[in-house]
């Protein structure tokens, strides 16, 4: 696939994206209460190592939800905060305050579980809206661990050839605006959706 083609469908996988933040906006406003704001998606296409050298570095304790996609295209859903970030997540979503001296206790950790699989499924809706397929998110595994074993856990989570296969990453930053509770989610998929966006490109021209 040439650069101009890759440069249209990473324009139209933009485009997706900007859709499924835009609802997962309104549904995250509805069960926090507090408006929330989602960056522009930033999307490219790159191998595995080259997209976890460009996560955002926190230097600090995070909270993890992996979710990995089933269907014609693969691929999984990563979501992090800071712990800090996670704990003011929790105090807003259950409405009351959590228990940091143990942090997450397991009504923490399903609260925070939920918002993930509503994430996740919000996405992959908007990409099977847009290709025609059937993915599904399986259920999220989460972890909270130092920032510097992320790379690991991805690893160990991931297919093996995503290592040297150039695959489409796209990453979300979102800020709850009164609380100032800051996220990223990155999508890894596997580079057949391009070929899927292409086709419907075509077909719709």
């Amino acid at each position: 696939m040439s650069d101009e083609i890759n440069a249209i469908v990473i324009d139209a996988l933009k485009e997706i994206s900007n859709i499924a933040t835009a609802s997962l906006s309104t549904v995250i406003s509805q069960l926090t209460g507090e408006e929330i704001s989602i960056s522009v998606p930033l999307a490219q296409i790159l191998n595995f190592t080259e997209i976890t050298n460009n996560m955002p570095v926190m230097d600090t304790t995070i909270f993890t939800g992996y979710t990995p996609i089933t269907g014609e295209i693969s691929g999984s859903i990563v979501t992090f905060l800071t712990r800090e970030d996670a704990i003011k997540l929790v105090e807003i979503t259950l409405g009351q305050k959590a228990n940091t001296s143990n942090f997450p206790t397991p009504e923490e950790k399903e609260a925070l579980t939920e918002l993930i699989k509503i994430s996740s499924n919000t996405y992959t809706n908007s990409i099977n809206t847009f290709t025609q397929t059937n993915l599904t998110p399986k259920e999220p595994e989460t972890d909270i661990f130092e920032e510097s074993k992320l790379l690991r856990f991805l690893k160990d989570r991931t297919k093996e050839d995503y290592a040297t296969k150039k695959i489409v990453g796209v990453a979300i930053t979102f800020t709850i605006d009164y609380t100032n509770i800051e996220g990223t989610i990155i999508m890894l998929l596997g580079p057949n959706i391009l070929d899927h966006i292409k086709t419907e490109l075509t077909e719709n021209n």
